[in-house]
């Protein structure tokens, strides 16, 4: 079985998991696909395969994939990590403004927005990400399984470190 793994860097941590059981599984053939999040945007839909529209970004995916310069629609499934479909995005909306139940004077830095606008902010951030924009793109090139894994969660080490607070 052939399973398209595609992702920005949090592919990485996929990819070196993949690396320490691989021997488990003879029968399953991980192709990885990455790049950095900001060039995952750029793909076109060409003759069955995601093309990237960017050279970086077919250089970056050459290199993880080690050698395809595309992402062919003919695997057998598609896993997809991170990409801005994530909790850590709708977190960034919400630390500075409030819904009404939530709003308190005292926090004068916060805008207070509707329900609505909430809800309709929120979905704008999930559908234009990367990740769902990647998913439509394979939805026209194949009718394979598409699992998705928001970004792995960060390693107790991270988790420790007061840098990294926003995590909590």
């Amino acid at each position: 079985m052939k399973i398209g793994v595609i992702g920005n860097s949090h592919l990485a941590a996929f990819k070196l998991g993949w690396s320490e059981i691989r021997n488990q599984y003879p029968d399953l053939e991980l192709t990885f696909f990455g790049s950095p999040a900001s060039s995952m945007r750029f793909f076109k839909v060409e003759n069955g395969c995601l093309t990237p529209t960017k050279t970086d970004l077919a250089d970056n995916l050459s290199w993880t994939s080690d050698g395809m310069r595309h992402i062919p629609g003919d695997m057998d499934a598609y896993i997809l990590v991170g990409m801005g479909f994530s909790l850590v995005h709708m977190l960034a909306l919400l630390k500075e403004h409030r819904t009404f139940e939530y709003f308190k004077d005292c926090e004068g830095d916060k805008q207070l927005i509707s329900d609505s606008f909430l809800l309709a902010a929120l979905d704008g951030i999930l559908n234009n990400s990367n990740a769902i924009q990647i998913i439509k793109l394979l939805q026209e090139i194949s009718t394979a399984p598409i699992a998705y894994s928001p970004n792995p969660l960060p390693a107790d080490s991270v988790l420790g470190d007061t840098e990294y607070d926003y995590y909590h």
